[in-house]
């Protein structure tokens, strides 16, 4: 993706003064409306989690009545409408989020301020419901789950803007091109169209999640740019950075077995990265192995592969960053953000995990990132 630089940004948004928000409801602006929308939290990860959205509406109670007056927002603010949202300033503001609504629910308190909170999933959340035990058609796991994003159901919500884009990279048991799939079909065994592509991606070491209405299925962190520099001079509020070995091994091994022989099928491999700035630490997880059982695995390949996911998620699991940033909506995971000139080993390269973008009348506009780290520099 292309570099931010915060002070383009800066300049882009006219200083970040003037937060905004748009929120969209089957394509109509709700803000023309007289009601009052605040506490807006859209939360999205690179992470197998569905991405979440949630805003207040004020000005929808009646005092006099006591009652809600939903006949006014009903046609627009019902379970299963589109639901977009756009943040940044008065200058600019950018799509941050693209879903459906879930869940609506209706607040009153005596004494407080009666509102409607609604709640929209991107199409990870409503890829979950079913379960279906079916044949595909595909013969390789990124054209299973181009097979499943094609369905009727998933096409309507292309029709409706809620999917825009796929970006689904091959997966390895793809054949070359111009070569013969003699590969099996691929089964779904009682499992939700979700979980099955959430199996398919940890089979492969691979990514899914959304960015907007964009869909991404790729090898994980494959994108490795630095997608921004921050430090407390460029817009960051405040950071946590920890470094914790609990839960790192030296080995991991993965084990299947092959019904068909009857053999075990296993990899493995160690951990080579960097954990501390001494050479104590690795004296403390030397030796110690982690061996993860995986039925799925029914080849030598399965295994391999299957060892290299396990092998990035736990040294992954070493390094954590927390921070909390000036609202700015270009941020998105799936990249990588690099704390600049705070001193070893603080200054380190992140994966970007997960972005919550927050808008609220109390604190303005602001981001939260957790990013990750595999090793300190």
């Amino acid at each position: 993706m292309d570099k931010l630089i915060y002070g383009d940004l800066f300049k882009d948004y006219d200083g970040f003064v003037e937060p905004k928000a748009i929120i969209e409801l089957n394509g109509k602006d709700i803000g023309k409306n007289p009601i009052v929308v605040n506490n807006i939290d859209v939360e999205i990860s690179s992470g197998f989690e569905a991405s979440i959205a949630t805003f207040d509406m004020y000005s929808v109670f009646d005092r006099l009545q006591a009652r809600f007056e939903y006949e006014s927002v009903a046609k627009n603010v019902v379970i299963g409408a589109t639901l977009k949202i756009y943040l940044g300033y008065a200058a600019k503001v950018r799509e941050v989020f693209t879903g459906v609504i879930t869940k609506v629910t209706f607040a009153y308190e005596a004494g407080g301020a009666p509102h409607i909170t609604v709640t929209g999933m991107d199409i990870k959340g409503l890829m979950m419901a079913g379960s279906y035990s079916k044949q595909l058609k595909a013969k390789s796991y990124s054209a299973a789950v181009k097979e499943i994003l094609q369905k009727t159901v998933y096409s309507k919500l292309q029709s409706a803007g809620i999917i825009e884009k796929l970006y689904i990279t091959d997966t390895p048991d793809t054949p070359p091109p111009g070569t013969p799939n003699k590969n099996p079909n691929i089964e779904m065994v009682a499992e939700s169209d979700y979980e099955f592509v959430v199996k398919a991606a940890k089979k492969f070491n691979y990514e899914f999640f959304t960015v907007g209405g964009n869909v991404y299925f790729r090898p994980a962190k494959c994108d490795s740019s630095v997608e921004i520099n921050l430090n407390p001079n460029k817009g960051l509020f405040n950071c946590e950075v920890e470094y914790d070995i609990t839960g790192l091994s030296e080995t991991i091994e993965a084990r299947g077995m092959d019904d068909g022989k009857g053999k075990v099928i296993s990899a493995n491999t160690k951990l080579n990265n960097k954990i501390s700035l001494g050479s104590k630490a690795a004296g403390f997880i030397k030796g110690s192995e982690k061996i993860y059982i995986d039925p799925t695995i029914k080849s030598d390949s399965d295994a391999t592969n299957r060892v290299k996911s396990l092998k990035e998620t736990v040294s992954y699991r070493f390094g954590t960053f927390r921070g909390t940033t000036i609202g700015i909506p270009d941020l998105i995971p799936g990249a990588f953000i690099k704390l600049e000139d705070m001193g070893a080993p603080v200054t380190n390269k992140f994966y970007i995990y997960s972005i919550h973008h927050r808008l609220n009348k109390t604190d303005g506009y602001l981001t939260d990132i957790v990013g990750q780290a595999a090793s300190i520099p």
